[in-house]
């Protein structure tokens, strides 16, 4: 999980977090994304 967190915020930093907000949308939704788009 900690091996996950580095890589996952400099990949977030690289995309903008636009994957991020693109995985919170396939999963709950675009408002869902939107109240949290950091959520897990």
């Amino acid at each position: 999980m900690r091996r996950q967190f580095l890589p996952g915020r400099l990949r977030k930093a690289l995309t903008g977090g636009r994957n991020m907000v693109r995985v919170a949308r396939a999963r709950d939704g675009p408002e869902a994304g939107r109240q949290d788009p950091r959520s897990p």
